[in-house]
């Protein structure tokens, strides 16, 4: 599967949870969801707690996933297709795309979603 393929499947599962997301910017080098809710940044405030970003890159398109980050302990038990793309505290790098892979990506942002929900950031 082409690259533009897997970015648009990424970019499926993202806007099918807007809202309470929303599309904070969307570029051809970035789409980045946030809360629709005002989050603080330092001593302002912000348009949303950020969530994801979907970035293109040469041979491989991004997901950083801040759900990873803030609540890693909950995605312990990832699938094992999701942990070989799994780098770093909140990327994932995708080069392949199957159907179990997409079902584990809709499962993971589903789950980041409701956990954000729950912590009101979102």
């Amino acid at each position: 599967m082409e690259l533009g393929a897997i970015q648009s499947g990424l970019q499926a599962i993202l806007k099918a949870h807007v809202p309470p997301l929303r599309i904070r910017m969307h570029d051809s080098s970035v789409m980045e969801f946030c809360g629709a809710k005002a989050a603080q940044e330092g001593e302002g405030s912000v348009g949303g707690y950020y969530f994801a970003s979907i970035i293109p890159k040469s041979k491989e398109v991004r997901l950083y996933f801040f759900p990873m980050h803030t609540h890693g302990h909950e995605f312990q038990r990832i699938s094992a297709s999701l942990r070989n793309c799994f780098h770093g505290k909140s990327c994932f790098r995708f080069k392949k795309w199957d159907a179990k892979l997409e079902k584990d990506i809709r499962a993971m942002v589903g789950k980041g979603v409701k956990l954000y929900q729950k912590a009101n950031l979102i």
